[in-house]
């Protein structure tokens, strides 16, 4: 019996092995694959047929074939391809009319020759704790004070110059 298992499964597998994958049934109900007709691309000199001139508006109104215009062209441009349109620049503006651009401006307070952190305002409009890295101002004459409980207060009238950076140093003097 055993004998008679093991050829059964070498017949099923020997059949697995040999049994045809992907080829078309012979049922004819089935739907078929058929290939795409070719498509034949015509040659770029070609020209389109010409139209046929008595059947043309002109010729029906006087009786006699005549070509309108339209069809008098002898061959059409060739087409570009479509380019995006460059986006317009405005023209520059004059010095007057043009935004100042903002100063980079470092602030430092000092006690005594060494750093030392204290409240920063400039034209009373509150900047932050000393030291300030970096504080964006724009150009013209700015008035920077430092305010600290136990000090007297330090202030500094400073010209920025428009897109350079600039340091102020405040001193602060204890009561």
């Amino acid at each position: 019996m055993t004998a008679t298992v093991w050829a059964i499964v070498v017949v099923a597998a020997l059949a697995w092995i040999a049994w045809p994958r992907g080829t078309p049934t012979s049922d004819p109900a089935a739907p078929t694959m058929t290939a795409a007709p070719a498509v034949v691309a015509a040659p770029a000199d070609a020209h389109p047929p010409a139209p046929d001139a008595s059947r043309s508006p002109v010729a029906k109104a006087s009786g006699t074939p005549q070509v309108a215009d339209a069809q008098v062209a002898a061959e059409p441009a060739p087409r570009r391809a479509r380019r995006r349109p460059k986006p317009k620049v405005a023209a520059a503006a004059p010095d007057a009319a043009r935004p100042a651009l903002p100063a980079t401006v470092r602030v430092m307070t000092l006690d005594a020759g060494k750093s030392t952190w204290a409240h920063v305002t400039v034209d009373g409009r509150a900047l932050g704790l000393s030291p300030v890295a970096a504080a964006k101002i724009p150009a013209g004459r700015h008035v920077f004070t430092a305010k600290r409980d136990g000090f007297r207060d330090a202030a500094r009238t400073i010209d920025v110059v428009a897109g350079e950076r600039a340091k102020v140093t405040l001193s602060l003097e204890a009561q």
